[in-house]
């Protein structure tokens, strides 16, 4: 399709070609794709991003560590039903634009909102513990299995018929009373 311009009262006339090969229309409509999801999301959740937030309750969001001030600083939170609804990477980018704070390396966590008495939101983020008691699961489930597997020998089956008790190192099964001991907030000197 060509376009004529007339352009001053000269008799010039100038032709746009619309075949100009130029940026990909394609990166546009993605961007366009992206800010129409988050404005979607935006008109679906606007409630929640208006709503005052509550000490010591549990958000899905964008947070930001300060190490100048050795806080996480709450940045931008979604409603649960809205989560579960929307990708995480259109969750991610309406996050990053609706909020206030540039985050460097936006992720979503679980925070447990803290407020202030100077009406600061600072966070500490779940998700993190939450890999913490996983991976230390993880490990004590494996630890389990070989005592179970070694408590199935003949030998140890033998022993245990004889006094009572499995061999030393099977006689103890380790369970998710006490895992996480070995973490401790207060580090003692």
């Amino acid at each position: 399709m060509d376009f004529v311009m007339d352009m001053n009262d000269d008799d010039n006339l100038f032709e746009m070609n619309s075949n100009i090969d130029s940026d990909s229309d394609d990166e546009y409509d993605n961007e366009d794709d992206f800010d129409i999801e988050s404005d979607t999301i935006f008109r679906e959740d606007s409630y929640h991003l208006d709503s005052d937030k509550l000490n010591n309750v549990y958000y899905i969001g964008l947070c930001n560590i300060y190490s100048f001030r050795k806080t996480i600083l709450y940045v931008n939170s979604v409603s649960q039903p809205t989560f579960y609804k929307h990708s995480y990477c259109n969750l991610l980018r309406y996050l990053k634009n609706y909020s206030i704070f540039r985050c460097i390396h936006p992720k979503i966590d679980i925070m447990k909102l803290h407020i202030l008495r100077n009406g600061t939101y600072t966070v500490i983020v779940k998700t993190h513990w939450l890999r913490l008691v996983q991976r230390r699961w993880k490990n004590i489930y494996k630890k389990r299995m070989d005592i179970i597997r070694k408590r199935c020998l003949p030998s140890s089956q033998m022993h245990a018929q004889r006094t009572g008790k499995y061999p030393f190192g099977l006689n103890i099964l380790p369970s998710i009373s006490g895992m996480m001991s070995e973490f401790s907030l207060v580090k003692s000197q």
